[in-house]
């Protein structure tokens, strides 16, 4: 069974020669543990296991295994070793969770950090409000204010409240505004390893996590983890961004030169244990 590369048609900075690889051993791993987990299930009730999911697995696994030694053998192309090797630096960051998420995006597209976390569907979204009497959201920068109140600028009402919305995933033209699997790779895989890792990027989970129980404090447990997280990330997306770009020779813009004291998290010390993914 072979693999026939295709160029996503999503809009955006997945314009590398290598997105193919990443994307497709992303499908091939998440076939391959369905497969895993059907063939236990048949095995735990005692009963034969089919030989199309045998078949299945094992055409899976093979083709995981093949992308994968491709994928390691990037770990040393000078687009990527000199950025992996200094994210490898902090506890929970192996090669292999390095290079995933670089392959996913052109860092010569990805000439602000702005457009990185748009992409990757972590930017932040802009506060709306939603009025129950017109039915009308919009946005607070075209809000009225009145007397400490928001006044509905559809009914001149004052009952707006606060609309916690998500990212579109449409744009107006129809195209996809942001990649979900790169989205799911770093908030998923890649925040996992860092929180497990304890080191200084969890050091910063801890502060946004406390930050948001003191806001929130009668929020969901997994609201305030969701929005730790999505922030801890986007702080390794722009060690990632900036150090890719320094080691090539590529401009970093002033607006976030001046952002690093914010937004830097500083390596934990070489030679630490990192949790590899592989």
């Amino acid at each position: 069974m072979g693999i026939e590369l295709s160029k996503p048609k999503l809009k955006g900075l997945n314009m590398g020669e290598h997105y193919d690889l990443a994307r497709w051993y992303l499908l091939m791993e998440k076939e391959r543990i369905h497969y895993n987990n059907s063939i236990d299930k048949f095995l735990k009730k005692g009963l034969p296991v089919p030989l199309c999911a045998s078949a299945a697995y094992a055409t899976f696994d093979t083709q995981e295994k093949t992308l994968r030694e491709e994928i390691k053998k990037l770990c040393a192309d000078p687009h990527y070793a000199g950025t992996i090797q200094y994210l490898c630096q902090y506890k929970g960051i192996s090669d292999w969770t390095a290079i995933l998420p670089m392959l996913m995006v052109n860092i010569n597209v990805a000439s602000r950090f702005s457009k990185l976390i748009k992409y990757s569907g972590l930017a932040p979204i802009p506060l709306k409000y939603a009025c129950p009497d017109c039915k009308l959201e919009y946005e607070a920068e075209k809000a009225i204010l009145k007397s400490g109140h928001v006044v509905c600028p559809g009914c001149q009402g004052l009952n707006s409240m606060v609309s916690e919305g998500k990212a579109d995933f449409y744009d107006e033209k129809g195209k996809a505004s942001y990649n979900p699997r790169l989205k799911m790779l770093v908030l998923g895989r890649v925040g996992k390893q860092l929180v497990m890792a304890r080191g200084a990027f969890k050091e910063r989970y801890d502060e946004y996590k406390a930050a948001s129980l003191a806001r929130d404090p009668d929020k969901r447990p997994s609201f305030h983890h969701a929005k730790a997280n999505r922030k801890m990330v986007r702080d390794y997306l722009f060690v990632l961004w900036k150090t890719w770009r320094d080691c090539l020779g590529l401009e970093v813009p002033a607006p976030y030169a001046k952002a690093l004291p914010i937004r830097w998290v500083a390596p934990d010390k070489p030679g630490h244990d990192t949790i590899r993914a592989d």
